[in-house]
């Protein structure tokens, strides 16, 4: 795209087709796209190339956008016949890769018109005897590649086909969930090179059993069971809540982390549903926390306690350095309580009566200004009757205590209005309660 008619043709197809291919960016990312684009533009005007790269790959990061990403290809093309000119055969070899794996990017835009796709394909087609390539896949798909160093980062997603110089590499792939896989490569140019990775599932295993045994294990939510107690089986790793079930008696769940080479261990002990039998299970922060119910302890966060009488019953949460809950829960026959809590950290304690001082002191001084005014007025009458020096003096020294009391009382009564005013009410523990029946 990016050739001699760039600032006239290209420009404005770069500016509409940022516009059009944003999708559900945010106006400031756009915005930034379209600056970006107009100082690539005005770089490449320059000759500055390496630059407007810079400016293109910025602008199509925030907004991807396939009209930029054939342009930085072509740059790529126009500097690698530019180096070759010079005989620096290296610089063009690699400008040469850089060239095709940008026009692979281009080509896995959805939606492409036909014509633009026929334009991509064409150009890949015509950089092939230039590059060595490796067409990478792997089971399962969608993995990180990396071609010889982690540092260098990823080039792509499986599957793709990727330029690279020629020589002996290292091909790493990476997926969440699974262990890395490495496999070496010898690339030569004007050739295609297939590789093929297995990614192997990082798993662990997990124990279930119950009492009684004969109990269903599914992952809380799924439909189907993954097995009967006693169960085992290896499976991903990661956190799950699993339920565990069986006819006439009540469900328990489980929070289980599954780690990499560990048995994870389950051990549940089923309760009859009876119409005299409740169940009680409590989650939230601070884990640790200690559950006490009508004043005996029953466990710490996350916990359950099952067999319980109905009724309602009181029910305190208390952890160290956080505020405590309590009030009281239904416990029905039959019936699973579960409680969600989270625990405030506790606020500083502040002496009570700081208000009272800052409103008394200040009324204080207030009062005071008014004796210490009436003082004044009085001597000012002396002044008045038989003028002299002293009187004089004593009249100013009088009103100046006066103004000076009544600020310091209207500054105290304000300020304190005001601390108590804004202060922040402290953040209180919450729980959320419900029933299932």
């Amino acid at each position: 795209m990016i050739g001699r008619s760039l600032p006239r043709a290209v420009a404005a197809a770069l500016a509409l087709s940022a516009l059009v291919w944003s999708g559900a960016a945010r106006a400031d990312e756009a915005s930034e796209a379209k600056l970006q684009f107009e100082l690539g533009q005005e770089m490449f005007k320059q000759k500055r190339f390496p630059e407007a790269i810079d400016r293109f790959i910025a602008s199509n990061r925030l907004v991807p956008n396939p009209n930029g990403v054939l342009n930085i290809a072509n740059i790529y093309v126009g500097m690698a016949k530019a180096e070759s000119k010079r005989k620096e055969t290296a610089r063009a070899d690699q400008h040469y890769v850089e060239a095709y794996n940008w026009t692979e990017t281009f080509l896995r835009f959805d939606q492409l018109p036909e014509a633009d796709r026929a334009l991509g394909v064409k150009l890949r087609d015509s950089l092939v005897p230039h590059v060595a390539l490796i067409d990478v896949t792997t089971n399962p798909p969608s993995a990180d590649i990396v071609i010889d160093r982690e540092s260098l980062g990823s080039v792509g997603r499986s599957p793709r086909v990727l330029a690279t110089l020629a020589g002996d590499h290292n091909v790493i792939v990476k997926l969440a969930g699974h262990r890395e896989a490495k496999t070496p490569a010898t690339a030569r140019v004007g050739a295609t090179v297939a590789v093929r990775l297995e990614l192997e599932r990082i798993t662990g295993t997990l124990n279930v059993d119950s009492t009684p045994p004969g109990a269903h294990v599914r992952v809380e939510g799924a439909a189907e069971a993954l097995g009967a107690t006693p169960f085992s089986q290896a499976l991903p790793v990661g956190t799950l809540r699993i339920l565990v079930s069986k006819d006439g008696y009540l469900d328990q769940t489980r929070n289980v982390a599954i780690v990499d080479g560990a048995p994870a261990t389950v051990s549940v002990t089923l309760q009859a549903t009876t119409p005299t039998i409740a169940t009680l299970s409590v989650t939230g922060t601070p884990s640790t926390a200690t559950v006490v119910l009508d004043g005996k302890p029953v466990g710490q966060v996350p916990t359950s306690a099952s067999n319980l009488p109905p009724g309602r019953g009181r029910l305190q949460i208390i952890a160290a350095d956080h505020q405590t809950w309590s009030g009281e829960i239904p416990l029905e026959a039959g019936g699973a309580t579960r409680v969600a809590v989270s625990l405030a950290p506790e606020e500083r304690q502040h002496w009570p009566g700081w208000k009272w001082v800052g409103y008394g002191g200040g009324g204080a001084c207030i009062l005071a200004g008014l004796g210490v005014g009436l003082a004044a007025r009085s001597a000012h009458d002396d002044f008045d009757a038989s003028p002299s020096g002293p009187r004089y003096d004593r009249v100013n020294a009088l009103n100046l205590g006066a103004d000076v009391l009544m600020g310091i009382g209207l500054a105290a009564v304000v300020t304190t209005a005001a601390v108590q005013w804004f202060w922040p009410p402290p953040k209180r523990s919450q729980a959320s309660v419900a029933v299932e029946r």
